[in-house]
């Protein structure tokens, strides 16, 4: 089965799991990775997504929706990303 990552970004609010909730469900199997969900195993020290200083924090929570994302590939059709990446470098 041959699928493609799609990722949604902006900022809280923006609509990005409104849109791809029901974008994942117009295909056979489509996955939609909420990446809200990945901030609660956090479970000590979180640092707020928007302030600076949660760089790398954020790269964390991106590295392991990406790596997720190929490992669902195997399986469904189509993997939506939806999160706040703003990563400051």
């Amino acid at each position: 089965m041959t699928g493609s990552i799609v990722i949604l970004t902006g900022p809280p609010g923006a609509g990005k799991s409104t849109v791809a909730a029901p974008l994942a469900r117009e295909y056979d199997f489509g996955v939609h990775l909420h990446t809200d969900d990945f901030w609660h195993y956090i479970v000590a020290g979180a640092i707020p997504p928007y302030q600076p200083e949660s760089a790398t924090q954020n790269d964390t929570v991106l590295d392991t929706s990406l790596h997720e994302s190929p490992q669902t590939l195997r399986r469904v059709s189509e993997c939506l990303i939806s999160g706040d990446f703003r990563i400051q470098r």
